[in-house]
């Protein structure tokens, strides 16, 4: 799974990123590279069943959020 999450990102960055190099657009070339590199850490967390943002966040504010309001 992790072999086909980098080859379709590579895919797609080649194909996206192509045509805007050759139009000298480096901003939104830049773009489509970050968006695909979030993609893939995003896709590693998924395969790999490691916790998510939301996850780390609830664990680090349910307990302040209990002792405020005393639930």
């Amino acid at each position: 799974m992790f072999r086909v999450l980098i080859v379709l990102s590579s895919i797609i960055c080649i194909a996206e990123g192509i045509p805007l190099a050759k139009k000298k657009l480096w901003k939104e070339l830049t773009t489509v590279i970050f968006l695909v590199f979030i993609a893939i850490f995003l896709g590693i967390i998924k395969v790999l069943d490691m916790t998510n943002p939301i996850d780390i966040l609830n664990n680090l504010i349910y307990p302040f959020g209990r002792k405020v309001f005393r639930h």
